[in-house]
């Protein structure tokens, strides 16, 4: 699948995309390199084994998302005692028609826009540079 927002690029100078991944199988195979050519889609792929220096995601998103969630999970627990009138603590299990409260505004603000470039620049992207790979080579890992 290709992201929908490489709609109007071209193998053609100044509509080529880049987009960045891991390095597991799939996002590597001929097939999908090909594929990509085509639609003028350059694929830079993190260094394997490295995601924990390199992959934006890990390294801010995916935490200021774990923080949100379990910040509003307490929220909503406490929400549903107060507001359903549960007694007991297994009533304040979350179900799942609860999860769209639980993980909506911690995603939001996970993937901000400010909260992606920032991830970009930790993981060496934006703008581009070798320090996590610097960290690497010094052993400071």
């Amino acid at each position: 699948v290709i992201v929908p927002a490489t709609q109007g690029c071209e193998d053609v100078d100044g509509k080529r995309h880049i987009q960045l991944c891991d390095s597991v199988g799939p996002h590597v195979s001929k097939s999908y390199l090909d594929a990509l050519a085509k639609r003028g889609i350059i694929l830079v792929p993190r260094t394997p084994n490295l995601s924990h220096l390199q992959q934006g995601e890990d390294l801010v998103n995916f935490g200021v998302f774990k923080k949100g969630v379990r910040a509003k999970a307490k929220d909503v627990q406490n929400s549903l005692l107060v507001n359903t009138g549960r007694t007991s603590h297994r009533d304040k299990t979350l179900q799942w028609n609860d999860l769209m409260a639980l993980v909506k505004e911690p995603w939001e603000r996970a993937f901000s826009a400010n909260n992606c470039v920032s991830s970009w620049k930790r993981g060496g992207y934006n703008p581009y540079t070798r320090a996590p790979l610097m960290l690497v080579a010094a052993k400071k890992i």
